[in-house]
């Protein structure tokens, strides 16, 4: 099984390009580290007691979590999001262990990782390869005013919390550029999906380490 991390600045089109990934390659899972993050705080009430406990002492203990307050919050505040990691960062990272568990057992070919904080949490480390999706930042805030409410100031905080483009492109094994038009986005993702086929069938079975797939590009 190949562990293939995707990543992505905010806006930059990551969760599209993990989605159009999994559709395409031979028995593929996704672990969309998001969707993830929206479930435990929309259903697990240990961790909703918690964040109302510290972000809403107002608020009773299961009370709905305001998502959107919530966000305003932790962006604005380093200690703030801090607690709210603290909070997730563990119970996260056990669905992150189940789910390669299951997946193992299942003999998927590929688990693919949604991850927004791949290289910031070091969570490439237990990736085989590491894959980009990148667009230019005008490009970014258009798509994130677009989809948030015109939340500018938002964008801004959000961007400065994660690690610079350039920096992810550089640490990256492949980048894909989601900002060219659809038809030559959909050839370069036709071009990774045949690339990441061929090689799972000739060694995918055997590979331990990310080291294997960055010697056989």
């Amino acid at each position: 099984m190949l562990i293939i991390g995707i990543t992505g600045s905010i806006a930059s089109g990551k969760s599209y390009l993990a989605a159009s990934l999994k559709q395409r390659l031979t028995k593929a899972y996704l672990f969309d580290a998001d969707f993830e993050v929206r479930k435990l705080i929309t259903f697990d009430q240990a961790i909703i007691a918690r964040i109302n406990h510290n972000f809403f002492p107002q608020a009773a203990p299961d009370a709905p979590i305001q998502r959107k307050k919530l966000a305003d919050m932790v962006f604005k505040k380093a200690d703030k999001l801090a607690l709210l990691e603290n909070i997730i960062y563990q119970p996260l990272r056990q669905k992150l262990a189940l789910k390669i568990k299951v997946a193992f057992r299942k003999r998927i070919n590929f688990l693919l990782l949604d991850i927004p904080l791949l290289f910031e949490n070091r969570l490439d480390k237990i990736c085989h390869m590491t894959i980009l999706s990148e667009a230019p930042i005008k490009i970014r805030r258009q798509r994130f005013l677009a989809r948030s409410g015109n939340q500018a100031q938002l964008f801004l905080l959000i961007n400065q919390r994660q690690l610079a483009q350039s920096k992810k492109i550089k640490q990256s094994d492949w980048a894909i550029k989601t900002s060219l038009g659809k038809a030559r986005n959909h050839r370069a993702l036709m071009q990774l999906v045949t690339k990441l086929n061929n090689f799972h069938e000739s060694q995918g079975n055997c590979l331990r380490h990310r080291n294997y797939w960055l010697k056989n590009q």
